[in-house]
């Protein structure tokens, strides 16, 4: 191992934050309409939309927060793995360092795709609210 590693691992460091970051958000704005949504199921009475639409979109958005939920997961596990590659490396463990940069990059890799495949449930989620709103125009 070179010197320059190091580099390399804690380079990734503020990219493994953003990606944290970027999932928390999504997860509270999952959160904000999941309590919307429990709200106007509570208030029959008062719903805008047919009870179908509700229970089809209350199904996605428990797909979502999964989905969201173990890519934090995952997120959080790649920054972990990434401090442990940067401390193996600066106690001189190299082959740990490398070991724990791998486990850094696998964890990432897998968080993001979690991300790409949770992006793709909220277009079929806004896509079921383009169809209700075109139903309804007719």
């Amino acid at each position: 191992m070179r010197i320059q590693d190091i580099t390399i691992f804690s380079l990734l460091l503020p990219a493994v934050i953003l990606k944290m970051v970027a999932v928390n958000s999504r997860y509270t704005a999952l959160a904000g309409l999941i309590r919307q949504i429990h709200q106007m199921a509570r208030h029959t009475g008062e719903q805008t939309r047919p009870p179908t639409i509700l229970y089809r979109e209350v199904g996605m958005l428990e797909t979502r927060i999964t989905f969201v939920k173990f890519s934090l997961f995952f997120a959080s596990l790649s920054f972990l793995f990434n401090l442990l590659a940067v401390g193996s490396h600066i106690l001189s463990a190299y082959s740990m360092s490398a070991v724990l940069f791998i486990a850094t990059l696998a964890s990432l890799s897998v968080a993001i795709l979690l991300f790409l495949y949770e992006i793709s449930c909220s277009t079929e989620a806004l896509s079921l609210h383009i169809a209700d709103i075109r139903q309804s125009g007719r």
